[in-house]
C-alpha cells in the first residue's frame, strides 16, 4: 500500500517540475545573494570560489581570494583543535559535515565571530572533493548579548550601591563631625594635622558615597519634554571655573529646538560628566567641543576632546563602575558608568569612537519623540562659542 502524503501546512506554491531552471543557475543565484559569506575550496583548503557577502564582509576580492588557503582570513583566535575537528568530520565519510563557531578576521583586522557550517562534497570514488563553507555572522548578536549583560550587571550594583550609601552616610558623617570638634577643640599643632588629613580621607570617602547614590538613583526621575540645547548651556555655564584656564571649551548648537522626553537634571548630569573627564584627560591644555544635531530618527550628542585619546586594550572597560585610569584619589571610576546607565535609562546609547588625528569622542544619541510637546528647558538662538 502505498504511503500516502504528509499534509503540510506551506501554503501551494508552483510544481517545481515545471520551473525550467537548471540546478547549476539556480545554485550560483543562491550563492551570490546569500547575505552570509561563503566559500567553495578544495579538498586541501584552497579557495576556489567566495561569493559578494565574503568579498563584503572580509574586504578581499574574488581575485584575491581565490588561489589562497582558506586561513586567508583566520584570526588566530580559533583554537587548533576546532579547525582539526572541523577537517577530522569533513573526511569521515559517515559525517560529512561540521559546525561550529569561530573568529575570523576581515583585511582590515576587523574580528567577525561567526557560526560556520561547512558541508564536504565527494568525487564518485566517495573521496572529499570539495568544501562548501556558510559563516553566520554572529558579531552584531555577541554586541547585543554584551550590552544586555551589562545592563544587568549595572542595575544589580546599582541596588547594592544604594544599600552601602546608605549604611555608610550617617557612620561617615558623625566621623566628620567628631574630627571637626576635635581640630576645633585642641591647640596641639600635630593633632590639627592629623585631623585635616582625617577630614581629607572622610570627605574623599563622602564623595564615592555621593557618586553610589548617583549611580543608584538614575531611574527614579520625573521625565517631561526638554529642549536638549538648554540642557547643554546650564551644564557649560556650571562648569565654567571649574576646569583649568588652559581648557577651552566651545559649543555648537543648531537653530531648532532638539526636544526629548527625559529629565534635564540628568541630561545635565551626563553633559558634566563627559566634559569633566574630557577636559581631565587633557592635562590642562586643549580644546573640548560639544557638539549637538537632530538626526532622522534620534538626536545626537558629542563631546569631543584632542587630547591623547583611549588606549584600545581599556575601551571594553571604560563604561565599567569603578574602572578608571587615574591617579590615587583622582577619581572613583563611576562618572562614565553613571553616564551609561541614565542614557540607557531614557532610552538611549552611549559610544566611544577615535577621534581623527588623536582625541577622544563620546557619542551620546537620544530618541526623539513622535510628538513632541513644548520643551520645558531654557532655549536659545543658534550658537557656536567658547568659554
Amino acid at each position: 500500500m502505498p504511503t500516502p502524503p504528509r499534509a503540510s501546512s506551506r501554503p501551494p506554491g508552483p510544481d517545481p517540475k515545471a520551473i525550467a531552471v537548471d540546478p547549476g543557475t539556480l545554485f550560483r543565484i543562491l550563492f551570490d545573494f546569500s547575505p552570509d559569506p561563503i566559500e567553495i575550496t578544495d579538498a586541501r583548503g584552497t579557495i576556489l570560489d567566495v561569493n559578494p557577502a565574503f568579498e563584503r564582509v572580509y574586504g578581499y576580492s574574488r581575485e584575491q581570494a581565490i588561489g589562497q588557503n582558506a586561513h586567508l582570513v583566520a584570526s588566530g583566535k580559533t583554537s587548533r583543535e576546532t579547525y582539526r575537528n572541523l577537517w577530522e568530520s569533513l573526511n569521515d565519510p559517515n559525517t560529512g559535515t561540521w559546525t561550529g563557531e569561530v573568529v575570523n578576521r576581515s583585511r582590515t583586522g576587523v574580528e567577525h565571530p561567526v557560526r560556520l557550517t561547512v558541508v564536504g562534497v565527494r568525487d564518485e570514488s566517495g573521496h572529499l572533493a570539495y568544501c562548501l563553507g556558510i559563516a553566520a555572522d554572529l558579531l552584531e548578536a555577541r554586541i547585543w548579548e554584551r550590552q544586555a549583560i551589562h545592563a544587568d550587571r549595572l542595575a544589580s550594583l546599582g541596588q547594592m550601591a544604594a544599600g552601602v550609601a546608605h549604611e555608610l552616610n550617617t557612620p561617615l558623617a558623625n566621623v566628620l563631625l567628631i574630627a571637626e570638634n576635635v581640630r576645633r577643640r585642641s591647640t596641639d599643632r600635630e593633632l590639627h594635622e592629623r585631623m585635616n588629613r582625617l577630614i581629607e580621607q572622610a570627605e574623599a570617602m563622602a564623595r564615592i558615597v555621593r557618586g553610589l547614590l548617583d549611580f543608584s538613583r538614575r531611574r527614579d526621575a520625573e521625565l517631561a519634554p526638554i529642549d536638549l540645547r538648554g540642557v547643554v548651556r546650564t551644564a557649560i555655564d556650571f562648569l565654567k571655573g571649574k576646569v583649568g584656564d588652559g581648557i577651552e571649551i566651545t559649543v555648537d548648537l543648531p537653530p531648532g529646538p532638539l526636544t526629548v522626553w527625559g529629565n534635564a537634571d540628568q541630561l545635565r548630569q551626563v553633559v558634566n560628566n563627559l566634559v569633566l573627564n574630557a577636559s581631565e584627560a587633557l592635562g590642562g591644555r586643549g580644546h573640548v567641543q560639544v557638539v549637538a544635531r537632530a538626526e532622522p530618527r534620534h538626536y545626537e550628542l558629542r563631546v569631543i576632546d584632542d587630547g591623547p585619546g583611549i588606549p584600545p586594550e581599556i575601551r571594553p572597560r571604560i563604561f565599567e563602575p569603578f574602572f578608571t585610569t587615574k591617579g590615587e584619589r583622582q577619581g572613583t571610576g563611576l562618572g562614565l558608568a553613571i553616564c551609561h546607565g541614565l542614557v540607557t535609562a531614557h532610552g538611549g546609547t552611549i559610544g566611544f569612537e577615535e577621534t581623527p588625528g588623536g582625541g577622544a569622542t563620546f557619542v551620546v544619541r537620544l530618541p526623539r519623540p513622535e510628538r513632541a510637546a513644548e520643551p520645558t528647558g531654557p532655549a536659545g538662538p543658534a550658537e557656536t562659542h567658547s568659554d
